[in-house]
């Protein structure tokens, strides 16, 4: 059977079908129609050269910003719509599993990307549907008790030695890493907590931006809100709560010091 229409007569049949919603049933028989050795491109394989010809052709043709809406259109409905069946998707997900993309096409999938970013509208959505997608609120829970219990970093920072040598030689007792809510780096009995924030994993707002992607995919505004949470609600539990910044310890430990000293003298 020949299907090499000519562009008016694939324009006929694109302009009968605009508008028809078919049922699950007639999609269903459509897709076993042509499906397997019955279509007609089934175990047909393209040349290197025409590979290549093909990959030449779109070289440099840009797509226009309403196709890009109705190729994105077109997904959502397709998955997020839910207009194909879940034994479609797992085909779809599973046939992945267990692959992995070749040095070569790694190289090419990064030079793509170089340049390109998501706005900050768009990174909390995907983190959004990952989390949704991935963890359910007990799984959550079980991994910030698991979290919690998990005395972090196994290495103290040069940032926290440099602190706790100055309480040393001051003679103030004190723990590292106490087992309560956001681990304290240092802890002073009764109730004083010291963070001392390292500028890239708290995201130092003199060196990053609200939307600047950090470790793990989160952007620095998710870090600022996640220790604020901590700080507002060890407060709340009755702590006193300190925060460092590695500029600050490590351009004059002794203003910490005095700072540290002024807020708990009184208390030991």
């Amino acid at each position: 059977m020949n299907y090499m229409f000519s562009d008016e007569h694939r324009k006929c049949l694109s302009d009968s079908h605009k508008g028809k919603v078919f049922s699950n049933d007639s999609r269903r028989r459509m897709s076993e129609s042509n499906s397997g050795e019955k279509h007609y491109l089934y175990g047909k394989h393209h040349s290197e050269e025409t590979k290549e010809k093909m990959r030449a052709a779109k070289i440099g043709k840009p797509i226009s910003d309403e196709t890009r809406a109705k190729m994105s259109k077109a997904h959502k409905d397709l998955y997020l719509n839910k207009l194909c069946s879940v034994g479609i998707k797992n085909k779809r997900y599973n046939g992945c599993t267990g692959k992995h993309h070749s040095e070569a096409t790694k190289k090419k999938i990064s030079e793509a990307n170089i340049g390109k970013h998501h706005s900050y509208e768009t990174k909390m959505l995907i983190s959004a549907s990952c989390k949704k997608a991935l963890l359910s609120e007990e799984v959550r829970n079980k991994i910030r008790v698991a979290r919690r219990n998990q005395i972090l970093p196994f290495k103290d920072t040069k940032i926290e030695v440099a602190l706790q040598n100055k309480l040393l030689l001051s003679e103030i007792f004190f723990e590292k890493h106490k087992n309560i809510l956001g681990q304290p780096d240092i802890f002073i009995a009764p109730n004083v907590c010291i963070f001392c924030d390292g500028a890239y994993w708290h995201a130092d707002p003199r060196l990053f931006k609200a939307e600047d992607i950090m470790y793990g995919g989160i952007v620095a505004q998710q870090i600022w809100n996640k220790d604020n949470r901590i700080t507002k609600k060890l407060e709340s539990d009755g702590y006193l709560v300190l925060r460092f910044w590695e500029r600050e310890i490590m351009g004059n430990t002794d203003d910490c010091m005095h700072i540290i000293l002024q807020n708990v003298g009184e208390k030991i």
